[in-house]
């Protein structure tokens, strides 16, 4: 849409009411901004500096000259259009039926304007025509009720605006409360269910208990009996002594796995309780699929040196793979490697790494005007993990940087996992404790270093 279109809209809209002039400077000119306006539309105070004068009357005085002068009005129309400009895109994907929401969606007074403004002077008639009825009868409403007075206008604005978005927030509070009741009960129907399961194996241990005391006495009968058939009774209680403790092996299963579903779908209540919508959205998902799937990120350079200097060993990056596996299905396992002199020693180590089941991820060296050189992988392993964190339940982060703290907190408030591999007196006491879970790199997870010839 031409921009002089735009204008003239903007400009016939402040025409409409007289608060409406007021309402937006005091919305869209908050602090210094307002004085900084009224210098740019040349109200001038004699022998006071504007920025002393009070702000009601600065304001009286901003929409007195506006009201007064089409130019002036003209260059406060080019001020709202230019500070809605990133609001012109966003506008257009709203349905003129939805355009009052939109407005009143955000908790800033300055952007509800400012979506006001983006609104009034778009293309489409209908968005134009909701927006300026939607404002009409906020003042309406405002001055029947006798609660907008014209210097609490913008508060008012802003209140209104959080309430009406607040609205969704309510509802959704209510499910939510719901939802974990319902939660509760089925959790008390597992519980019921596990005790019956219980009573049911003890049953079924007493009658196989019986059943085997009975058959021990029948074949002392027919031992005593028929002699010739004892290696075939022999392997007959054999094969049913295997089938006994198959079924309390598979009990025990069960047992297992109900207590695992219990605790899961206890952890899925709590977390609705607290509003943790996403972390209860994600322990869900594993519930349904069954699978646990793990991430695996190991800073090779800071390993090394900390396996180096604590134990004069290297990592075993195999029995860290297994590890992993040990935590879930292994999804993706990275190993960031920087550049190093031994172009060999670097091909055959990255080529064990491939084996293993890691993708390697090498950082060139780059040479400084000092002559030093310099190679991080810290924002490139963060970065990974971020693209990655939506398609995993578990990260394994192998580092002892505590530079990866507010990473490991933002993933654990995401929902997901995270336990930390490092080597003990070379990690970060706060990335530690700021995971769920810590693997020290010891024992089988170490191996010796490599001899120089």
């Amino acid at each position: 849409m031409d921009r002089e279109v735009r204008l003239r809209k903007i400009e016939e809209w402040l025409a409409e009411d007289e608060r409406t002039v007021r309402v937006l400077v005091g919305a869209l000119y908050p602090g210094r901004a307002l004085a900084t306006l009224a210098t740019r539309l040349g109200v001038t105070y004699v022998g006071h500096r504007i920025t002393k004068v009070p702000r009601p009357e600065l304001l009286d005085a901003v929409a007195e000259t506006v009201r007064q002068h089409p130019g002036e009005r003209t260059r406060l129309a080019e001020e709202l259009l230019e500070g809605a400009q990133e609001q012109l895109t966003a506008v257009q994907a709203i349905a003129s039926q939805h355009v009052a929401r939109w407005i009143a969606g955000t908790g800033s007074a300055e952007e509800g304007m400012k979506r006001l403004v983006a609104a009034i002077v778009d293309e489409r008639p209908r968005v134009g025509r909701s927006a300026r009825s939607w404002w009409r009868r906020f003042l309406a409403d405002a001055t029947r009720q006798q609660q907008l007075r014209p210097e609490e206008m913008p508060t008012q604005v802003l209140n209104e605006l959080v309430r009406i978005a607040s609205e969704p927030l309510q509802a959704a509070s209510e499910r939510l409360t719901s939802a974990a009741k319902d939660l509760r009960d089925v959790l008390r129907e597992a519980a019921q269910y596990l005790r019956r399961v219980d009573q049911d194996v003890a049953r079924q241990a007493a009658h196989i208990d019986r059943k085997v005391q009975g058959l021990g006495d029948e074949i002392t009968r027919v031992r005593s009996w028929f002699g010739e058939q004892q290696g075939s009774v022999r392997r007959s209680l054999e094969e049913l002594t295997s089938a006994i403790r198959s079924l309390e092996s598979r009990l025990d299963r069960h047992q297992q796995a109900t207590e695992e579903l219990v605790r899961r779908l206890a952890g899925v209540a709590v977390a609705l309780e607290r509003g943790q919508v996403e972390a209860a959205r994600r322990e869900l998902t594993r519930v349904r699929s069954g699978k646990v799937r793990v991430g695996i990120f190991a800073d090779v350079a800071n390993l090394y040196f900390s396996a180096r200097d604590a134990h004069g060993s290297r990592v075993h990056y195999g029995a860290l793979m297994a590890r992993g596996q040990q935590l879930g299905e292994v999804a993706v396992a990275r190993a960031y490697v920087t550049e190093g002199s031994n172009a060999e020693g670097q091909a055959a180590f990255e080529a064990a790494l491939r084996h293993i089941g890691f993708e390697v991820k090498v950082l060139h060296l780059r040479r400084l005007s000092d002559g030093r050189h310099k190679a991080n992988w810290d924002l490139g392993m963060a970065t990974d993990i971020l693209v990655c964190a939506d398609d995993l339940d578990v990260v394994l982060l192998a580092t002892g940087d505590g530079d990866f703290v507010d990473l490991v907190r933002w993933l654990r408030r995401q929902g997901l996992q995270v336990h930390v591999a490092g080597v003990a007196g070379h990690t970060a006491g706060e990335l530690i404790s700021a995971a769920d879970g810590w693997i020290p790199l010891e024992g089988d997870l170490l191996m010796p270093a490599r001899q120089r010839s």
